[in-house]
């Protein structure tokens, strides 16, 4: 069993909480490993799709939207319906055999090549802005 808990967020790392995504629905759903990955693929999304409307209703809840009967919400009902949202998104990297840390760091790299362009961009046009106000 991997052990992933800390109290210092920082020293969990995302490959440790990938394992131990799949140790648990191992351990707690063995049939899982049977189903088709197109099978998996579905319930696994359902489930995103069920926590991620979860989410939306405590953080509606939160910011003041009433529901008949029900207490309000908290920041510990959001991040815990967020967190199940990111178990369901890890599970989701494992079954294509993503690594999501190497997955994050292309995004970013992305990210940051479009920032890069488009501060080159605004950069550009404030200079052509700048010399035609003479």
């Amino acid at each position: 069993m991997i052990k992933i808990y800390s109290k210092s967020p920082r020293a969990i790392e995302i490959e440790d909480v990938q394992k131990w995504a799949d140790e648990w629905t191992q351990d707690m759903f063995p049939e899982y490993f049977e189903l088709s990955r197109k099978s998996k693929r579905d319930s696994i999304i359902s489930r995103f799709a069920e926590e991620l409307g979860e989410a939306a209703k405590e953080m509606r809840k939160y910011d003041g939207r009433k529901y008949k009967g029900k207490e309000e919400s908290s920041l510990d009902n959001i991040g815990e319906e967020l967190s199940d949202m990111f178990i369901y998104l890890i599970r989701l990297y494992s079954l294509y055999d993503l690594n999501m840390w190497s997955e994050l760091q292309r995004v970013i790299e992305k990210l940051e090549t479009r920032r890069e362009n488009a501060q080159k961009q605004r950069d550009t046009t404030n200079v052509r802005t700048s010399g035609s106000e003479v």
